[in-house]
């Protein structure tokens, strides 16, 4: 999420803004200083983006946080029997991805005073995949994938809490998106937040496409890294609907990725690129 679209900014500026009105009428800035400020200049955002948990192959699960006070909600969430109850439906070859997005902070530039409310949010995301009604969890290649039906399904939460009473005050459900596609060789589909398949082999020397079938413009960034060790930063900038991005692998490796503005619904993906199909 280092790259952010339109939209995106609209957002963080109204944001800032925001922020700074309700500091300046709860009287919380010093009075000469209230009196020439501005929220473009005088104000910076704290969003050091903090991994807390790394996926493993014994637990699937991918936490992060947008600065250390969002951080403090996760060990407030993860408290509520509700929210528990929500991770652990990630088990058993799920991926669960939780995203520590709010507060805000907000950072003082002349003396570098830190400013942000005390309602927390995370965005809870379950996402698992099927093949002709069979989970998929392994990684297969595309011979052995194309002409099947896949389906992949995502669940998400928004989970509010209370910083300064530390509890969870609400939890929202969306519901579940599901998305079907008949596989094809060679091809990835990137479609309400989730690329499909998730994960798969490639032979090398092989170009794989990426094909937006979103309303939402997506992109493809990440590491491939091959087995002699040389590491290659990919970045398809953003794809949008009906369009595509194409890269060819010459060799052996692996290409972990994600959508940038997608991170927080864990909308990633992994190629494996071998000579051995």
């Amino acid at each position: 999420m280092r790259q952010i679209e339109d939209w995106g900014f609209y957002l963080i500026v109204a944001v800032m803004v925001a922020g700074a009105s309700i500091l300046i009428a709860t009287d919380s800035l010093p009075e000469k200083a209230a009196a020439h400020f501005n929220a473009l200049t005088d104000v910076t955002m704290d969003t050091n983006y903090r991994v807390v948990r790394e996926p493993t192959p014994e637990d699937n699960t991918f936490i992060y946080a947008l600065n250390e006070v969002a951080e403090k909600s996760i060990a407030i969430a993860e408290k509520d029997p509700q929210v528990s109850d929500i991770i652990e439906s990630g088990s058993a070859g799920k991926a669960v991805t939780i995203a520590a997005v709010q507060p805000t902070v907000l950072q003082y530039r002349d003396n570098g005073q830190l400013a942000h409310s005390g309602s927390g949010m995370l965005i809870i995301t379950v996402n698992w995949e099927t093949i002709n009604g069979q989970p998929y969890s392994q990684i297969d290649g595309f011979q052995d994938l194309q002409g099947r039906v896949s389906e992949s399904h995502q669940q998400v939460w928004n989970v509010l809490v209370d910083l300064n009473n530390q509890r969870v005050t609400d939890i929202v459900d969306h519901g579940e998106r599901v998305l079907t596609k008949k596989l094809e060789m060679n091809r990835i589909y990137s479609g309400m937040n989730m690329f499909m398949p998730g994960s798969v082999k490639l032979e090398v020397g092989s170009s794989l496409q990426w094909i937006n079938t979103s309303n939402l413009p997506h992109n493809i960034v990440g590491i491939y890294k091959t087995s002699s060790g040389q590491e290659t930063h990919l970045d398809s900038g953003f794809i949008n609907n009906g369009e595509s991005w194409r890269h060819t692998f010459n060799d052996e490796g692996v290409f972990e990725y994600h959508c940038t503005t997608h991170t927080e619904h864990g909308m990633k993906g992994k190629v494996v690129i071998s000579k051995q199909m």
